[in-house]
């Protein structure tokens, strides 16, 4: 799976023209939206570029890599066949054979703190100081019921992260007057990391309205008015090992039928970027439940720069069943879309590891289809 999607992605990239492309920046942070300050995970910034085209090669590679075909073998292909000849389809989602593919690459960095950020003794009571510095590339597919998504990470963590200066730099240059970060020196140690995220969304016919005769089939005219989603998604990875369920419910006006999760996959996974060629706002609350398996950023990872391993001198450990629930708004035009989200997840570590809130803020440009020629 990896070796397509490293070997395979980028030729088919320039195969053909892009129907429609789209670039976003992603920015977490824990003191937006009435979150709490510098703790846990406490920032998070994002660039992604999406193409999507109608190529039928990136459907068979995604197909494989997010094991597609077992939702095949136990859905039946009529239920999640592709859709017909677009993403985001001018004329529906029924019926059709051609298989629509996205394609996306992105850079990132995220961090994470104990509470005092000031204390430069290490804190075995605490979670440790670390940063991810990673760049990815993925695959999503839209189909008449399912979207899936595959996304391979590869990155390094510890001080190559560059998370120190960057969490530094922010305290001088935007809060002069806040406590400066003084325990990045007991930081997690270099290690690369390597990880694999698939993510499905299937949105069931008994869940979803719009406001047209034929109703919701996907098209740009069908007018969607509400729909619940729910959501899957397995990560396997060096820095991170989870399954996750839960469902998104979105309540708004002309709405794209594609389900943008719009977060850094780090926390949650990414799907394809949506757009519509009129305006279009919708308010949504989502809610996760993951089992966690391991969790590099709590447990820690080999090449500690201590004398001792964090594993060897943590007090602390992790949760294995972790909650979040996210609420906000996203509104958009045929060429912007923008994403707010307050969001709250439940301890991850014990003893203590409190909830722990946070917000994202997701903008995004794209270059619609042109459709109506």
């Amino acid at each position: 799976m990896i070796v397509a999607l490293l070997v395979l992605a980028p030729r088919v990239a320039t195969a053909q023209p892009s129907e429609h492309r789209s670039f976003s920046v992603y920015f977490e942070n824990d003191f937006l939206f009435g979150g709490t300050s510098d703790s846990s995970y406490t920032n998070g910034l994002r660039l992604a570029w999406d193409l999507l085209r109608y190529n039928e090669k990136l459907g068979r590679i995604n197909r494989i890599a997010s094991l597609e075909f077992l939702a095949d073998a136990l859905n039946g292909k009529s239920t999640i066949r592709p859709v017909r000849n677009a993403c985001l389809p001018r004329e529906g989602r029924e019926g059709g054979t051609r298989r629509c593919g996205s394609l996306g690459f992105s850079i990132a960095q995220t961090m994470y703190t104990p509470s005092n950020i000031v204390q430069t003794q290490l804190q075995v009571n605490d979670r440790p100081f670390a940063g991810l510095l990673f760049g990815s590339v993925y695959l999503n597919t839209l189909r008449h019921r399912l979207q899936s998504s595959t996304e391979l990470q590869l990155g390094v963590l510890g001080p190559a992260s560059g998370a120190r200066q960057a969490q530094s730099f922010v305290h001088w240059s935007w809060s002069p007057s806040s406590a400066k970060p003084r325990g990045w020196d007991n930081q997690l140690g270099n290690a690369v990391q390597i990880g694999l995220v698939n993510t499905y969304l299937y949105r069931p016919a008994k869940f979803e309205w719009c406001r047209t005769k034929f109703g919701c089939n996907g098209s740009y005219a069908e007018n969607r008015i509400i729909d619940l989603t729910p959501r899957f998604e397995g990560v396997l990875g060096t820095h991170m090992v989870r399954a996750t369920g839960g469902a998104i419910l979105r309540v708004g006006y002309r709405f794209p039928d594609a389900v943008g999760i719009a977060r850094i996959p780090t926390t949650a996974a990414r799907v394809a970027s949506a757009t519509s060629l009129d305006p279009w706002i919708n308010v949504f609350a989502a809610f996760d439940q993951r089992a966690v398996f391991n969790n590099v950023f709590i447990t820690g990872s080999s090449g500690y720069t201590s004398d001792d391993r964090w594993e060897q001198a943590s007090q602390i450990t992790l949760r294995r069943s972790v909650s979040e629930m996210g609420f906000g708004v996203a509104a958009g035009i045929a060429r912007a879309t923008i994403v707010l989200q307050a969001l709250r997840r439940s301890a991850e570590y014990a003893p203590g590891g409190g909830s722990h809130k946070f917000g994202s803020v997701t903008f995004m440009l794209h270059t619609p289809p042109n459709i109506r020629n």
